[in-house]
């Protein structure tokens, strides 16, 4: 069976669709942009509804609307009703406002098996195991730049 490519916007406003229907959604990983944390072709995420009275957390990986596509992104810091997005594998922020924001990453499931539901201890612990991997590679990036190298 061959895999079908469907533009980002097709695809996501009928997961966004379902979505509202309080239905979660179980999608392979396309992208690297969330390297480590999330393998490109290898894992699978569900997204879900944010749950009743949800409140936003440093770390909980979000699907939302920015630039007119889809991105499903990790919430870095809030500041008031401001939300600051960003991948675990890229520099460049993306400045969202809640109503923006279509949905949550309730669940991974990486290509060895295991599954991984949002908020847990081993969640924290392989977002922390992303973000000490990112500044190891913005710490060697320096230094071969201040060596010439």
């Amino acid at each position: 069976m061959s895999d079908i490519v469907l533009p980002n916007r097709i695809f996501f406003e009928d997961v966004c669709e379902r979505i509202r229907m309080k239905r979660s959604v179980r999608i392979r990983v396309v992208g690297r942009s969330m390297e480590p944390f999330l393998n490109d072709g290898k894992d699978f995420i569900t997204i879900s509804a944010l749950p009743t009275r949800y409140r936003f957390r440093k770390g909980d990986v979000l699907l939302f609307v920015y630039g007119g596509q889809y991105v499903v992104h990790r919430l870095h810091r809030m500041h008031g009703k401001t939300l600051y997005m960003k991948g675990d594998h890229q520099n460049r922020w993306e400045i969202i406002h809640p109503d923006d924001v279509r949905g949550w990453v309730s669940c991974v499931q990486y290509s060895n098996g295991m599954r991984v539901h949002a908020r847990s201890i081993l969640w924290k612990m392989l977002t922390l195991r992303s973000r000490i991997n990112r500044m190891r590679k913005n710490i060697n990036h320096k230094i071969k730049r201040i060596s010439g190298l």
